[in-house]
């Protein structure tokens, strides 16, 4: 099944919610222009401080999965950048605080189960846990195209917008397969954003976020 912008308010989209509905916000506003602007140079796959990790070169250069293990990581691509793997994730970042991942460089970004996977677990030095995305990227995976999952022990938000001609895709069409799944386990807001000409095709579910940490959830129309 496809969503996309020319499907009515969303109305084909469905979101699994485990708390108060109120906690997943769904807006067609932009987020990637207050977060342009991070990295700047660097020639190897993914390199740099936590605070500008910079990933670059084409899919010949990354024809393994990337992964960033960093507390408070920004993480921001050059022209150029792909990554195409059959491992099981394209991207995998994992750290504690603030995650930031930006890529305003139309990426793409495939990979074998997830194609990008940002796990938090939790506050660090006074930082909440959080997860920001912005990206016009072409992400695929077979299971979930985007999976951001921000553990009980983080108490920030998180944040993803695919802004204009991005696009999200699970391939496998089966009950586990969404394009971005979304999760808070300490029940705090999830807000996921998308641009007019955004596309998103998943198995079971466009977006599948959840507030709270009651793993079996209702899914409902939105």
């Amino acid at each position: 099944m496809n969503w996309g912008a020319e499907t009515a308010s969303w109305g084909a989209t469905r979101m699994s919610a485990l708390t108060s509905r109120r906690k997943v916000l769904l807006s067609t506003a932009a987020l990637l222009g207050a977060l342009t602007g991070y990295g700047q140079g660097a020639n190897a796959a993914c390199v740099g401080p936590a605070n500008n990790i910079v990933c670059s070169g084409g899919a010949a250069m990354n024809p393994n999965q990337l992964t960033i293990n960093d507390d408070n990581a920004v993480v921001s691509t050059l022209p150029g950048f792909e990554v195409v793997t059959a491992d099981t994730a394209a991207i995998s970042m994992t750290g504690d605080g603030a995650l930031f991942f930006v890529d305003t460089n139309n990426s793409t970004i495939t990979g074998g189960t997830r194609g990008l996977d940002l796990v938090n677990p939790g506050d660090i030095g006074g930082v909440l846990g959080s997860i920001t995305v912005g990206v016009n990227s072409t992400i695929t995976a077979n299971q979930l195209g985007l999976n951001a999952r921000l553990n009980a022990n983080g108490h920030g938000a998180i944040n993803i917008a695919i802004t204009g001609d991005g696009s999200v895709t699970s391939l496998d069409a089966t009950n586990t397969s969404s394009a971005i799944s979304a999760n808070s386990l300490a029940g705090t807001d999830v807000i996921i954003t998308t641009g007019e000409d955004t596309e998103l095709s998943g198995g079971q579910f466009g977006i599948e976020a959840r507030s709270g940490n009651d793993a079996t959830g209702e899914s409902e129309p939105i």
